[in-house]
């Protein structure tokens, strides 16, 4: 029972207690917001939790008045030391601001100076810090200019540039230059970060620079390479380096695919009777086999190869002849002398030869686009020269049948021409005996009429078989 003067629970003091009323409880008021503070670490070299300053220095956060953006460019081909230690100081300005770094590699191969393409590099990168961005520009975003552009697009309002301390200079003229340009970008604020001094003179890896280590490749010096790699890939400075003298001798080989090399190449290919091109690696059973049905089908092979002769080869043939041309090429660059008495060599020396060809994939396609032109062009005046014999052979044959009928004329009209002659020489010489010239004329014409007559009768006896056969037999 309520105490006298009591309120009772949901109903307001001082009112008619007859229907309980409900009472909306108050709103909370709302805890006003605390001001984030950073404190500083004490000078005692101790850690914060176990020390209690009594008079700590606030430090207010900065205030963010816009999104950053932080990017690097460079070819980096192959990544050095050097760029390990600009890949990390990208990545310490970007956590400063709050964001991820951006590293953009350059899309130029030009084998020598350039001999790595844009995707390896992207995964070495990524394996020397996997905590950062890594793109690659491409023919519609080649410079840096047009990657700045695209982080102002993405909504970005300041821009940090990290640059070797020789390209600081030119980054800045070049990012200022352009910021407000309608066409391009702009930013509130462009900042350019130098990632450290390098010395291009010094030794060893202070001064280690991507022509120092493409240098050290060329060279096959192993222990210098490995030294100017970052330590992410020291697992793979041997494959890092194949690559690099694989790419630099194709550019050497390239230099030497003049005109006159392909002009003969060409030639070579035409002075070979087979059209057929197999670029596997066989071993020596599959090369048994392969010479068993060569030899099988060497009839049919002959005349397919007669009547493609009076043709215009397809497009699929033209580029095998493009390809077993440039294939010929790189035999005779691989193997020397062996490359080119490719055909007397023995089975397992082709075999060891097709196998480094068959590494030379690539670049033989790069080879054989070029050839492709050329080898058109020997088609269509190999064409034009058939047609030309073709048409020589043709008048002759028409002479020919001209002449055979004019003598056959003259024939005709002459023929007892000699008969009479001899028969009237021997007339008057007034001998009784028969002249043996006459008489061998008169034999030899008895004989073929006799022969005729034989032919003819044969002939005759058939057609009866036949009308007898095919004639039915009349119902009883």
């Amino acid at each position: 029972m309520p105490i006298d003067n009591q309120p009772i629970a949901g109903k307001s003091p001082g009112i008619d207690t007859g229907t309980p009323g409900i009472v909306t409880p108050p709103v909370p008021l709302k805890k006003p917001k605390k001001d984030e503070i950073k404190l500083e670490k004490p000078a005692t070299g101790k850690k914060l939790k176990d020390v209690i300053n009594i008079r700590p220095t606030v430090k207010m956060a900065e205030a963010t008045d816009g999104k950053h953006a932080v990017m690097t460019f460079g070819r980096m081909n192959p990544p050095t030391t050097g760029h390990e230690k600009l890949i990390h100081k990208t990545h310490q300005i970007a956590q400063k601001h709050g964001t991820k770094a951006n590293i953009v590699l350059s899309h130029s191969h030009d084998k020598k100076n350039n001999p790595l393409p844009q995707n390896h590099k992207i995964n070495y990168v990524k394996k020397i810090h996997p905590g950062v961005n890594v793109s690659g520009s491409d023919k519609q975003s080649p410079s840096f200019l047009h990657h700045a552009k695209k982080l102002h697009q993405a909504g970005h309002d300041h821009l940090h540039v990290v640059a070797g301390s020789d390209r600081v200079g030119e980054y800045k003229k070049v990012l200022n230059k352009y910021n407000g340009h309608k066409d391009h970008y702009n930013f509130k604020s462009i900042t350019v970060h130098s990632a450290g001094q390098r010395d291009p003179d010094s030794e060893g890896a202070a001064g280690i620079s991507g022509t120092k280590m493409r240098a050290h490749a060329k060279a096959g010096d192993h222990k210098s390479f490995k030294a100017g790699l970052p330590k992410a890939l020291h697992s793979q400075h041997k494959k890092i380096m194949s690559h690099i003298n694989e790419e630099i001798e194709n550019a050497e080989w390239e230099e030497l695919f003049t005109e006159e090399v392909m002009d003969q190449l060409i030639q070579e290919t035409y002075q070979e009777e087979s059209d057929i091109l197999n670029e596997r690696v066989m071993t020596l059973l599959q090369r048994r086999k392969a010479a068993l049905k060569m030899r099988r089908l060497r009839f049919r092979i002959a005349r397919a190869r007669k009547l493609k002769k009076k043709r215009m080869a397809s497009t699929d043939m033209l580029v095998r002849r493009a390809r077993r041309a440039a294939r010929t090429f790189i035999r005779k660059r691989i193997a020397g002398k062996q490359g080119g008495n490719y055909a007397s060599l023995s089975p397992s020396q082709k075999i060891q030869i097709d196998k480094r060809v068959e590494k030379k994939a690539m670049f033989i396609n790069k080879l054989a686009k070029r050839l492709l032109p050329k080898v058109k062009q020997a088609e269509l005046k190999r064409l034009k020269s058939a047609r030309q014999n073709k048409e020589s052979i043709n008048l002759d044959f028409s002479n020919y049948i001209a002449e055979i009928s004019n003598d056959r004329q003259t024939s005709t009209n002459d023929r007892r021409g000699p008969i009479q002659e001899v028969e009237y020489n021997a007339g008057s010489q007034g001998s009784t005996s028969t002249n043996p010239r006459v008489q061998q004329l008169k034999d030899k014409h008895k004989n073929e009429k006799e022969t005729t007559d034989t032919r003819h009768k044969i002939e005759k006896e058939k057609l009866k078989v036949i009308f007898r056969s095919t004639t039915p037999k009349p119902r009883n």
